[in-house]
Order: structure tokens, then sequence, then C-alpha cells
């Protein structure tokens, strides 16, 4: 299975009409995959195929989590939490000052999940050095993606501990 039938099967266990088309149609592209190998910011756990993956892009001194998909049957099992720590302690080891995404409000593996893992909803952006963050949360809504917020935790100087 490669990345881009991985998020096919993670975009399909959202509810019909949150992605503007059908499931895999928004992929992320693979020039963009690149990149994030290249800046070291793409990862992929895996067994035998490509279980799961976390892609992230530098904004200023923050680390921007653009998307982090774990296949259907291997979800609830730590394992976007522990990509998502990678993400953190590579934050860390790079000196960024933060995590950011964006994501739904009310869908339980989305905010309610982050909020559990230590990211805030930042409820005002204006004036603020996350000027990216309000262009993405426009492009989502100019696309039809309803009931975005942007989330926001800032990075301590410990490592968390990784287990993977």
């Amino acid at each position: 299975m490669y990345l881009g039938a991985l998020e096919t099967a993670g975009d399909a266990q959202f509810p019909p009409g949150r992605f503007p088309g059908e499931p895999g149609s928004d992929n992320v592209p693979v020039e963009e995959l690149e990149k994030g190998l290249s800046h070291r910011l793409l990862w992929v756990a895996a067994d035998t195929v490509p279980i799961a993956f976390l892609l992230a892009r530098e904004e200023g001194e923050h680390l921007h989590l653009r998307q982090v998909v774990v296949h259907p049957d291997r979800q609830r099992q730590g394992i976007g939490r522990a990509l998502v720590e990678h993400l953190e302690n590579a934050g860390r080891e790079r000196g960024a000052a933060r995590v950011t995404l964006t994501t739904f409000e009310d869908i339980s593996w989305n905010a309610p999940l982050y909020e559990r893992l230590g990211f805030r909803i930042l409820d005002d952006l204006s004036g603020s050095d996350m000027e990216y963050l309000v262009r993405e949360l426009a492009d989502q809504a100019a696309a039809g993606m309803v009931r975005r917020v942007a989330m926001s935790k800032s990075l301590e100087n410990k490592r968390a501990k990784l287990e993977i």
C-alpha cells in the first residue's frame, strides 16, 4: 500500500461531506511528500507495508502538522500518538517554538484527541506570527470544509519518550 492509498483509506473514515470530493480526490501531492522527505519532516510507520504517516512543514519558528493518517485497521493502537510525539521531538531538536495544525473541531479523533495530547485551540490569530494558519483555514473554508480550527502546542525543552 503506498501513501496515497493509505490516505484514501483514512479519509473514508470521515462523515460524508466533510471533505470536498470523494475520498482520495485531494491526496497530498507527491511533490509535497518528496519535500517533506528531503526536509526530514515525513515519517512512515510500517510493518510489511505502510500503516501510517505524518507529514509536517516548517513555518518560521513553528512546525506545522500537515497530515497524519493511520490505516483504519491499525487505529487505536497509539501509532498516531507516537508519530505526533516524534514530530514534537523533532521540533525540539530543531529549536521550534511550537507545533501547529488545523483540524475538525467536532470529530472525536481530531480536535478532541489533539486536546488530550496537549494542543489548544487558537481562538484569535490576528496579529500573530501564524498568518499561515489564517490562510490555511480560509483555503479550507473556500474548499467547503466546515468546522475547522487551528491548534497549537508549545514545545518544552524536554524530549518525550517515544515508543513506536
